[in-house]
């Protein structure tokens, strides 16, 4: 699978994921299991530490180690996250199998924007290597995505988009379950640095 098939169907969720909600599109309102805030926006878990992204480089958040295991062998391919302020990213393919995944290290937005609603998708709190999280589906897209969006510092987050195969598909779970394994191997990256 070439990158020039696979980084636009990324940058479609990520466009998508950063546009406003339309009305019947919004969030779902939060489980009796999530806690809410004074303002009844669902609330995270704190964060065991701050770690911040200034200076970090999206194409070094996977060691080369991981990206065998991963069998990410076709990349990196580098871009812009417009709805993240430019954000820089990076996207790894698997070019045997398809698919595969963006980074977006974002300072523009912290995690908050896909718990008040401001962002189109299905929120669930999840958590990656105990940092707070949130699991962003959406299923409006052909094939449907998932991503994680990690609360690494205040006003900031890490977003890990999985892109699906189209050589063997995978259930929206699957690929939810794909974006926490990218999600957490990052995360080992960045707080080792």
């Amino acid at each position: 699978m070439s990158l020039r098939r696979v980084v636009p169907v990324m940058a479609l969720f990520l466009a998508a994921a950063g546009c406003g909600t339309e009305a019947g599109q919004a969030v779902p309102a939060a489980s009796s299991s999530t806690p809410l805030s004074a303002t009844g926006v669902p609330s995270l878990p704190p964060r065991p530490l701050a770690v911040p992204l200034d200076g970090v480089d999206p194409c070094a958040l996977l060691t080369a180690e991981q990206r065998v295991g991963f069998g990410l062998d076709l990349g990196p391919s580098r871009g812009m996250q417009p709805s993240e302020d430019n954000a820089a990213t990076c996207d790894w393919l698997k070019k045997e199998a398809g698919g595969g995944v963006s980074f977006v290290p974002s300072m523009a937005n912290g995690v908050g924007v896909w718990l008040d609603g401001a962002r189109v998708g299905e929120v669930t709190p999840v958590s990656v290597v105990g940092f707070p999280a949130v699991e962003v589906r959406d299923e409006s897209l052909t094939p449907p995505y998932c991503a994680v969006a990690v609360d690494v510092a205040d006003g900031q987050q890490l977003l890990v988009v999985n892109s699906p195969s189209r050589t063997q598909p995978a259930s929206t779970d699957e690929q939810c379950a794909s974006a926490v394994m990218y999600a957490e191997a990052a995360m080992q990256t960045l707080v080792a640095r």
